[in-house]
């Protein structure tokens, strides 16, 4: 997370502040697996917990709030209350769409 913060996201700061995130940088963070930390592995998320979706935000907030705001969107709003308050027919329609790759656990 942090080498993708300091590669991939820093170097673009100012262009964000002028442009919004460019739509691969999106698409990356979405493979990556940002857009499902929370959601448990069986509907295709990460399955971490709190603690690793701290780390992963406090990470991101060294580097334009965008893109924060973006995964804290997709985990919060956009898919918890799907997981915590959605039928299994709504989960397992939603979740299945999460793209992702191995998110590596953050130590601590």
């Amino acid at each position: 997370m942090r080498n993708f913060v300091d590669k991939e996201l820093i170097p673009i700061e100012q262009e964000v502040a002028q442009k919004g995130v460019p739509q691969e940088i999106l698409d990356k963070m979405k493979k990556l697996g940002y857009y499902g930390i929370t959601i448990p592995k069986e509907y295709g998320g990460e399955g971490l917990g709190l603690l690793a979706y701290v780390v992963v935000l406090e990470e991101l907030s060294r580097t334009h709030p965008a893109f924060s705001l973006e995964v804290q969107l997709n985990n919060g709003l956009g898919k918890g209350p799907i997981y915590y308050y959605g039928t299994e027919e709504q989960k397992n329609t939603t979740f299945p769409s999460l793209p992702r790759e191995s998110l590596p656990v953050p130590s601590a």
